[in-house]
């Protein structure tokens, strides 16, 4: 960031990562706040996108990630960051698996006379 702004970053500057990997420093991906309160606001996740999250990551992985898999997983909130919004990780989970469950049933996931 500081070779993108050409200058040493301020003191309470933060750099906010787009697709929150922190890995992944390509300018077009970064994105500097003057602020901690500025670059928190890129981090106020609501509920419904946490819980995309853990839908999407069960999709790729064929199962829904423990709360280690979540913290080391490039790009996805840390598993504080659902324990905020949900209380407790397994509360993040359950809700996260009783949308999936509506989605797949809405869709003819699920055989209706089994």
């Amino acid at each position: 960031m500081e070779s993108i702004v050409g200058r040493k970053l301020d003191t309470g500057e933060h750099v906010h990562h787009r697709d929150h990997d922190r890995s992944n420093n390509e300018p077009s991906n970064l994105e500097l706040c003057p602020t901690p309160k500025d670059h928190f606001r890129e981090h106020a996740w609501d509920q419904e996108e946490l819980i995309r999250w853990l839908i999407q990551y069960a999709d790729e992985f064929g199962k829904f990630p423990t709360s280690i898999e979540c913290d080391r997983h490039p790009g996805m909130p840390h598993s504080s960051t659902f324990r905020r919004h949900f209380g407790s990780w397994s509360k993040a989970l359950n809700s996260a698996r009783l949308t999936n469950d509506t989605i797949n049933h809405a869709y003819g996931g699920y055989d209706d006379e089994l």
